[in-house]
């Protein structure tokens, strides 16, 4: 597969939408199996030692291009993608049937038989991250392809099963003696 075509299946996620995590969830299950819990289902407080208020939240990364290279591999990075609330791109042989059953259901998901071109991730746009499990000199040419590209780093996963690297964390502090909290905390402490 080439630039012009992954470029429109990238373009095809547009029009798409994710949903909330557990209506997610029942959609993701019957055709993924057992896949990993969505991180983005809840914001966890943290402890504050001066009266400060801290949340650590989870969020998507986006648009996520799962180049297997083989079909169980792809289908494992493309289920634990979308359970995390990324929009996916399946590129591997044999995955189409699954995909449009996939998105007959209602996810976020395009995809096609074949596998990429690594040069095809120099130039194309929309999209946040890539995952592959592919033989070492794959992933290198995945790697500099990457490297070439302008703007932001965009990762190469290859921890296709660990959820925590299909999101972005995102930390909230807010400190609450600006706003008359509990300043003694913060004079015991020094």
């Amino acid at each position: 597969m080439d630039a012009k075509q992954l470029q429109k299946l990238i373009g095809q996620l547009d029009k798409l939408k994710t949903s909330r995590p557990e209506a997610r969830m029942d959609a993701i299950r019957p055709i993924f199996g057992n896949v990993p819990e969505p991180l983005d289902a809840h914001v966890e407080a943290l402890p504050g030692p001066t009266g400060e208020t801290n949340r650590l939240s989870n969020h998507a990364r986006g648009v996520v291009l799962c180049l297997g290279p083989d079909k169980e591999t792809a289908l494992e990075q493309a289920g634990t993608a979308l359970s995390q609330g990324n929009k996916v791109v399946v590129i591997a042989p044999g995955v189409q049937d699954t995909v449009d059953q996939a998105a007959k259901a209602g996810l976020p998901i395009t995809g096609a038989e074949g596998l990429l071109e690594p040069d095809a991730l120099a130039t194309v746009d929309g999209f946040d991250a890539v995952v592959s499990c592919g033989v070492q000199s794959l992933l290198k040419a995945y790697r500099e392809a990457l490297a070439k590209r302008d703007g932001a780093l965009l990762p190469l996963i290859t921890e296709h099963t660990l959820d925590q690297r299909f999101v972005i964390e995102r930390h909230l502090c807010v400190d609450t003696t600006a706003a008359g909290g509990n300043a003694s905390l913060i004079a015991a402490s020094e």
